[in-house]
């Protein structure tokens, strides 16, 4: 997944895998790996904002993978 709104949080610009996992003290969070780039973990409010951001500018496909993300993450508190 690709989007411009990346950069809002931290998250290089560029083509990213998503996956869902908890961080060092046990926190959902969508974590966002490139190639090239360090690991960008951005939590479950962040993320939810990001869903948003993506809704709003019309880009229902990827509001929807960033949803389906978030899910995840909240099945694993």
């Amino acid at each position: 997944m690709k989007s411009e709104f990346f950069s809002m949080f931290g998250i290089p610009p560029t083509e990213c895998e998503i996956e869902a996992r908890k961080d060092e003290l046990g926190v959902p969070r969508l974590w966002f790996r490139s190639t090239g780039n360090p690991l960008v973990g951005l939590d479950l409010t962040g993320a939810t904002q990001l869903q948003h951001l993506l809704t709003d500018a019309g880009e229902a496909n990827q509001a929807n993978e960033i949803g389906q993300h978030i899910a995840k993450a909240q099945h694993l508190r």
